[in-house]
């Protein structure tokens, strides 16, 4: 009877060992997570001196309140904002106004004239400049409150709070550029021609994905060491993470920071990355804002700003980074390779003290990372195979251009039961195998990442060689107790081995789950499986014979979350369908039409464009390589682009045709597509001269395509040079301006709510376009 009582109390002593394990793991997860968390925003009884998210807010009604687009009223009336504003708070302030060519972009070639808005803060000491930007332009198809609104306003509320602090050593300059969306020209234009731009010491931009969630900073110039060190003291509750540069430099992704980081300048890149659904589009509204992103990204500019002298210390090399818990941990890059060897030499001393204690046997730890690998592949496989799901159970998804729709929150919680559903199964299959050998396979295979990593992408090597050391000292504990894994003090230590780690990947998980889209989560899934089989030992430690009944509970709230989400969504007003629809008017012939590049066109599109197939390409669109539905449409009277030749000469060998382009209608942007059998020797755009050879892609066939936003009322002027034999020569002339007309959109046909126009489709959102082709040499 004693040996029971005994018995019992061992089990309820073993019990409490594994649940109060599991309840380290939560509080884990929860503090990685809830580190990060918003700061709750201030009102306006903040002290003066200190940010108010709700003062920022007064800015950002103002903003954000409508689309502004270059080429716009409204966005003329949100520059004149800004200007006021800096000057009501004692800037040097001034409107940037350059016409700019960028050749190097994508085709349509983009040109505009840019107005940026700059205000400057003079300091004690003359000298570097901290340079503070956000971009005050938005796309047509969204009032921009997050991208950029939610940054301008802060901006606006950190100048006036430097301005109410303690005076100012160093000079602090306010940039709001214009044209950001459009290939980050009004960047562009301040790096190469304003007279300020050689003082700046140090770059901070601000940018948006989304409309809520934690400030990431994602990105930093060369040689970090002091930006990194300020930033942990400064703002450690910030994101930070080497890993996120080292992803993003590989993506085809830019903001104005691109700019900056290619002409030298050093600085850091921010940015806010969850509610991206919104991004771009109408429901990214002032109401919508996370007023917690507003106080974090505020306070985070107003600590870095405060005191710019110890922002612009410079420092020879680069720095990785990590968020641990509340801290921003940094060291030498330099030392990525000799931590590497540490941690190597470390596993591989454990491995073989293993391997002589009889705790580890090699075929058997070779089948096991076989077994873990198949966990690790089939559950990035699984969740792979989610968005597709998604469209089965939820057709409507296909109108989403992007991998991303309204439950991207379901859906990610959804992939992350998915894979602990899976690796769980695995260990469950495994029972049997020695908890020693199943962790020095789980080392194995962590090793792989954290090797490469080390050697190639040493910045995203601070993610692998901490958890590595964690799991290689659980290792150890289990080749010293591999006999004696039930029992409760090994159960707690193994638990505290892998809690640090726990700490460490749980943030970064989070925020890929959220930065790549739900056709890329599978690669989030093999990091987090990778992670959880790294500490099986103590999952199984912690789980015991309940290991099955944990993989079917993850696999039930996997299948839940994702059916749940599926099938309760539908479009609505708050959940609007994004939709394609422009009016297209030949000037030349009177020929209209209606087009939609919307490839599932809803009932409200097909009402225009009826049940038309596809076509493969149109003339007047001469950039767009999808399949588009066109129709004819009733014929309104609508002003044409007006095209004078104001030269035409030959000197020499060449002979030069000189074009003034303007847009009667004052359309938002005009379109040219030079057309000749050959490019053009040179052309010339906003002052600069292009070899005609340098404009066109190989896969190019529609000639020379050019693209000015915002062309002044006088219109522009581009010249054409040619070489002798160039045959016939043209161009197409298309102006587009962001409405539908209200003359055939008035009554029934008008946009329903539960509708909005497409983001990311270019001239092809919503608009009319009124094109003409005038022939400036005809073919012989």
């Amino acid at each position: 009877m004693c040996l029971g009582l005994h018995d019992g109390s061992d089990r309820m002593v073993l019990l409490a060992a594994r649940l109060g394990t599991l309840v380290l793991f939560a509080l884990a997860v929860a503090l990685g997570f809830g580190t990060f968390s918003r700061l709750p925003p201030r009102d306006v009884t903040a002290p003066t001196a200190e940010f108010s998210a709700q003062r920022a807010y007064e800015h950002l009604k103002v903003v954000g309140a409508a689309p502004h687009p270059p080429g716009t009223p409204r966005h003329a009336e949100v520059r004149d904002y800004l200007l006021a504003r800096l000057q009501a708070l004692g800037a040097e302030g001034h409107v940037q106004r350059e016409a700019l060519f960028a050749p190097q972009q994508d085709i349509p070639r983009p040109a505009a004239t840019v107005e940026n808005v700059v205000g400057r803060f003079r300091g004690s000491s003359p000298g570097a400049a901290v340079l503070l930007v956000a971009h005050y332009d938005s796309v047509p198809t969204g009032p921009g409150a997050a991208d950029d609104g939610a940054a301008v306003a802060s901006l606006l509320e950190v100048a006036r709070a430097l301005r109410a602090g303690p005076d100012l050593v160093h000079d602090v300059i306010l940039l709001f550029t214009d044209a950001e969306e459009l290939h980050s020209l009004g960047s562009l234009a301040f790096v190469r021609s304003h007279p300020w731009a050689r003082e700046v010491e140090v770059v901070l931009n601000v940018d948006a994905r989304g409309n809520e969630g934690p400030v990431l900073m994602f990105e930093t110039s060369a040689d970090n060491g002091g930006l990194i060190r300020r930033l942990g003291q400064a703002a450690p509750h910030v994101h930070a993470c080497s890993l996120y540069a080292e992803i993003y430099r590989r993506m085809p992704n830019d903001t104005d920071f691109s700019v900056f980081r290619e002409a030298g300048w050093r600085g850091l890149n921010f940015a806010n990355i969850e509610g991206s659904i919104a991004y771009h589009t109408r429901l990214e509204t002032v109401d919508q804002m996370d007023m917690g992103t507003i106080q974090q990204q505020g306070e985070t500019l107003l600590a870095l700003a405060r005191r710019p002298g110890e922002v612009a210390t410079s420092e020879e090399g680069d720095r990785i980074y990590i968020n641990w818990g509340p801290y921003l941990v940094h060291y030498p890059e330099r030392w990525a390779r000799a931590l590497l060897a540490v941690v190597a030499m470390v596993l591989v001393v454990v491995l073989r003290s293993g391997v002589r204690r009889g705790a580890l046997r090699p075929s058997r730890v070779a089948r096991e990372a076989g077994a873990l690998l198949l966990a690790v592949v089939g559950a990035g496989a699984l969740v792979s195979l989610g968005w597709p799901l998604l469209k089965i159970l939820q057709p409507e998804y296909r109108a989403f251009l992007k991998a991303e729709s309204y439950g991207n929150g379901l859906y990610v919680a959804s992939f992350g039961a998915a894979t602990l559903a899976v690796v769980l199964a695995v260990l469950a299959l495994r029972r049997r195998a020695r908890p020693s050998e199943v962790a020095a396979a789980g080392c194995l295979l962590w090793t792989v990442p954290t090797v490469f990593t080390g050697l190639a992408m040493p910045g995203a090597s601070c993610v692998f060689i901490g958890p590595l050391l964690s799991a290689t000292v659980a290792l150890a504990l289990l080749c010293r107790s591999f006999d004696r894994t039930a029992r409760p003090r090994v159960v707690l230590l193994l638990g505290l081995a892998a809690v640090p780690s726990v700490l460490l990947l749980a943030p970064v998980v989070h925020d890929l789950f959220f930065a790549l889209q739900l056709d890329e989560a599978g690669l989030v899934a093999v990091l987090l499986a990778l992670a959880l089989v790294l500490f099986a030992p103590s999952w199984r430690a912690s789980l015991g014979r309940a290991t099955p009944v944990a993989a079917a509970s993850a696999a039930i709230w996997a299948l839940g979350l994702l059916g749940c989400g599926a099938l309760a969504q539908r479009f609505d007003a708050r959940h609007p369908r994004p939709t394609s629809l422009v009016y297209l008017l030949d000037a030349d012939s009177g020929l209209a039409r209606w087009v939609s590049s919307d490839a599932h066109p809803d009932a409200w599109v097909e009402a225009f464009v009826g049940d038309a197939s596809p076509i493969a390409s149109l003339e007047a669109l001469p950039e767009w390589r999808e399949p588009l539905r066109v129709s004819r449409a009733p014929s309104i009277s609508l002003e044409a682009p007006e095209v004078v030749v104001t030269e035409d000469h030959t000197e020499g060998e060449v002979h030069t045709i000189r074009l003034r382009i303007s847009s009667r209608r004052r359309a938002a942007f005009v379109d040219v597509q030079v057309m000749s059998a050959r490019p053009p020797a040179a052309v010339w755009l906003a002052g600069r001269r292009v070899e005609g050879s340098t404009l066109v892609d190989d896969s190019s066939k529609q000639g020379v395509l050019l693209r000015y936003w915002a062309p002044p009322p006088e219109g522009f002027l581009l010249g054409i040079e040619e070489e002798p034999g160039g045959g016939a020569l043209g161009v197409r002339v298309s102006d587009h301006s962001y409405e539908l007309p209200a003359e055939v959109m008035a009554g029934p046909t008008r946009r329903p709510v539960e509708t909005m126009p497409a983001p990311f489709r270019e001239a092809l959102d919503e608009g009319i376009r009124v094109t003409r082709v005038v022939d400036l040499r005809p073919a012989p």
